[in-house]
């Protein structure tokens, strides 16, 4: 890898594998989608309130749930 020189700085660079870094990667998205997934969950659409301005995932949700419905319905 070739860096721009600085002058007066001494340039390090650590190198690490890069399967390690994508494994903490994947474990981290897995982690965050378990956890937003828990917390969808424990929400229904009757139960939502609009918090700290969040009015446009409030009916982005119902959005969703709606086009849910509607494949199941043409699935059938």
């Amino acid at each position: 890898m070739k860096m721009p020189p600085y002058p007066g700085v001494s340039q390090v660079m650590e190198i690490s594998k890069v399967e390690d870094w994508q494994e903490q990667y994947a474990a981290y998205l897995a982690e965050k989608e378990a956890k937003e997934f828990n917390d969808c969950e424990k929400e229904t659409p009757g139960h939502l309130t609009a918090q700290d301005g969040e009015e446009w995932a409030i009916e982005y949700y119902k959005y969703l749930a709606e086009k849910e419905k509607a494949l199941e319905d043409n699935s059938t």
